[in-house]
């Protein structure tokens, strides 16, 4: 997706999929503007093995770190991140791709606990530390769209 525009912008606590069949290159571009990344988790394919990498960013003053990936992935700035994990995560029983509003990693899964805490963003978290991915374990299943703004009621 492109993400055009000329300030940062924050990506963070997301989950990404691809196609299990078709692992095409998939990425974030930040076309004008830098991105920092944290937090994330990038399902590139089934197995983890595409055709190409899942690439993130363009400018030098973007910043990744603390994502999981099952596959490769190419930092377009060229910089390492130190905290990153590739790996195949696992998910808790009836949560994970194909499950809407149940992203929940297993306690035993990469990622879990693994996360860097985001003031303001993801201060309540189970256990040492935030999970990487879009839904912490032991929080409420999400709800998307309309049905989000009739539960707030």
């Amino acid at each position: 997706s492109d993400l055009g525009g000329e300030g940062m912008r924050y990506f963070l606590h997301n989950m990404t999929l691809s196609n299990a069949k078709n692992c095409y290159n998939r990425g974030i571009d930040t076309e004008g503007g830098a991105l920092m990344a944290r937090n994330n988790l990038f399902l590139i394919c089934e197995d983890g093995i595409g055709s190409e990498p899942f690439s993130i960013g363009s400018k030098e003053s973007s910043d990744f770190d603390y994502n999981l990936s099952n596959g490769a992935v190419n930092l377009m700035n060229g910089k390492s991140e130190p905290h990153g994990v590739r790996d195949t995560p696992t998910f808790r029983e009836d949560h994970g791709p194909g499950v809407l509003g149940r992203f929940q990693l297993a306690k035993s899964s990469p990622g879990y606990d693994q996360g860097i805490v985001l003031p303001n963003v993801n201060t309540a978290f189970e256990g040492e530390a935030p999970d990487i991915g879009a839904h912490e374990f032991g929080s409420p299943e999400l709800v998307f769209g309309p049905a989000a703004w009739k539960k707030a009621e």
